[in-house]
Order: C-alpha cells, then structure tokens, then sequence
C-alpha cells in the first residue's frame, strides 16, 4: 500500500495531471452545445462566449445545465483525444522511470510483484481521477452559467443516469492510463505509446460508422456487437443495459479482471528485463 500511495502521490502531483485534467475540461468545452439552427453548429464554448441568455430561455430545457453538461462527450475528436489526455502523465512518469534504469532499486526494494500491482494501480487512479476532475470543473462552469432544470422548465433528472455516464468514461480513462504502461513495455517508447491509442481509435470509429450503415440495427445481437469497438467504450452505461439487458455495473468485474491478465503480461515483460539487466 505504501508503494502504491507514493506513485500516486508522484502522478497526481505531477504538473502534467493537472494539464491532463484542464485539457479534458477543455475537450468537454468543445462539446457541441444544443443546436438553434442548422447554421449555428456551434459548441458550448462558443454559447459561454455568447452568453444568449434569452436563446437558452426559449429553448426550453435544451439548454437547460444538465442537459449541456450530459453532452460533454459529443464532440467529434472526444473518443480519439480521450485515451491520450488519460495516458499522457503516466506515460511520461512511467517511462522517465524505466528507460534510466532506475526501476532496478524499487524492483530490488519492494519485488515484482508490488511494483507492477503499484504502477498499474497508481496508473488506473490517476486516469480516473484525471476524468473527474476534468469533469467537475466542467460541471461547474456549466452549472453557473446556464439555467437550471427548474428555469427551463425540464422534467426530473435521472442522477443514476447521469453517474452511470461519468463512471463509465472515468474508468475507461484509468484503463487507458493502465494500458499505456502495458505499451510502454511493449513499445519501449513514450510517444509511440501515445499514438497507438489514437490510430486505434481512429480506425475503430471508421469502422464502427461502416458496421452501423451498413448492417440491420434492430437486430439485437448486430447492436450487442458494437460493444466491442474500442471506440464505443465510453457509450457502455447506454450500450449495456439497452442491449444486453443487464446492469451496467457488470462492466466493472469484466474490467477488473481483463486488468489482471495485463498485469500478468507486465510482470513477465518486467521480469524478464530485469534479470537481463542484472
């Protein structure tokens, strides 16, 4: 426990998690707001700026906060810029670790056993408190400046939904940050480690708009399949329960122990480069 409280300690202290963090507010920012009119595609940044109060008003529930805020993740680079906001201060930490070599004296002081449960704990946390940080400060921007649901005149709000949502893409972040450590052994190399997530998720979102065109949606079975694109992870607490019919919170034992598998892959890539090493 000690060791994992010292590498979260040294990520989330870390300049570049609070980059990460106001980065990720910044993303959710670029969101696409409610649309007025087809020639005002225009993001929530750009109604902040504005400040059309009366626009907001007028349209009802719309622009109400809760409905803004639920669409933090609607812009369309979200899914492709989100697992590299989540990995970039572990894989800096991480790597100015590993490749100087100075992993030697904590593998010799705590085994292979902590350090790599440690490194992928302390990495799974800090993706996750990344997101929500970067989330609230979202929330409260959002929450100040456009009207409540009482003001807009919307109905009651389905908080279960709205937690289902933010734990979702928050633990997708932290496996991203636990991935990239897995990268980062594979690849042996920091920015390499970074870019694979983007290409992954790129062509997944290629390929999900061509499996989603081109095949029959009202078969369930057809949308079941669509949870297994990478880039449809962070659609899991609408995916799951409509598709498959089952709590979404059964997602977090199958994470859990696809999290353990990479934990042994890691160890053996540690492992077998420390014996090397020494």
């Amino acid at each position: 426990m000690k060791v994992f409280l010292v590498d979260l300690r040294k990520n989330i202290l870390s300049p570049k998690f609070l980059f990460s963090s106001v980065l990720f507010t910044l993303l959710c920012l670029l969101a696409d707001a409610p649309s007025v009119t087809a020639r005002e595609p225009f993001s929530v940044l750009d109604e902040i700026v504005k400040n059309r109060k009366a626009v907001w008003i007028s349209k009802g529930d719309a622009f109400s906060a809760v409905n803004v805020f639920l669409g933090f993740d609607n812009s369309l680079w979200y899914i492709v810029v989100l697992p590299v906001i989540a990995a970039f201060p572990i894989v800096y930490n991480f790597s100015d670790e590993w490749f100087s070599d100075s992993y030697i004296m904590s593998l010799s002081r705590c085994g292979y056993k902590k350090y790599i449960l440690s490194k992928l704990a302390a990495a799974f946390f800090t993706g996750v408190a990344a997101v929500l940080l970067g989330i609230l400060m979202f929330g409260i921007v959002v929450f100040n400046v456009f009207p409540s649901a009482e003001e807009a005149g919307g109905g009651s709000i389905d908080y279960k939904f709205i937690v289902s949502k933010v734990v979702n893409n928050a633990v997708v972040c932290g496996f991203y940050a636990l991935l990239s450590v897995f990268f980062c052994l594979l690849l042996r190399d920091k920015f390499l480690t970074l870019s694979i997530f983007l290409v992954i998720n790129y062509f997944s979102m290629k390929l999900d708009t061509r499996y989603y065109n081109s095949t029959d949606m009202s078969i369930e079975k057809n949308r079941v399949k669509r949870i297994f694109f990478p880039d449809c992870q962070t659609q899991l607490y609408d995916l799951i329960p409509n598709n498959m019919h089952i709590s979404f919170y059964w997602y977090l034992p199958a994470i859990s122990a696809l999290s353990f598998l990479i934990c042994g892959l890691c160890f053996f890539m540690v492992k077998r480069r420390y014996k090397n090493a020494t």
